[in-house]
């Protein structure tokens, strides 16, 4: 009895941490120097900044206007977009040039991928719980 009730305790020790974690922000890694996936990331990473600035948007109960309506709507068509560009852009950086930083370009391209399906997720989020203000 007492090993799961220690077992227990420390489950409910963990779980706060574990829902934490999926809160986590993604962070922007440092220019590669090469343009065409310096850009990429870049659109990748305000697309999630903003995904997440919707997202609490919709936590704090704002209402959302028929601007925020149209602009979530812009930045589903967005995410979609580069997300279709994101396989070839990962295969594009390991042939990228200079060689020298094709590892960063690498490394930048793949965080755009886990930055453009978080902020996919945000997105769903926000079209399935926005609530409209009245016009």
């Amino acid at each position: 009895m007492k090993k799961l009730l220690l077992m227990t305790a420390l489950g409910l020790l963990f779980v706060p941490t574990i829902l934490h974690a999926q809160d986590d922000v993604l962070k922007k890694p440092k220019d590669s120097g090469i343009s065409e996936f310096d850009d990429f990331k870049n659109n990748a990473f305000s697309i999630y900044k903003s995904s997440r600035e919707f997202k609490a948007m919709v936590d704090n109960g704002d209402k959302f206007s028929a601007d925020d309506v149209k602009a979530v709507n812009k930045l589903q068509e967005d995410t979609r977009a580069m997300k279709d560009k994101t396989e070839q852009m990962v295969k594009s950086a390991k042939k990228a040039k200079p060689m020298t930083k094709a590892p960063q370009a690498g490394k930048n391209t793949q965080a755009a991928g886990k930055a453009l399906e978080a902020g996919g997720t945000n997105l769903q989020y926000v079209v399935d719980n926005m609530v409209k203000a009245e016009e």
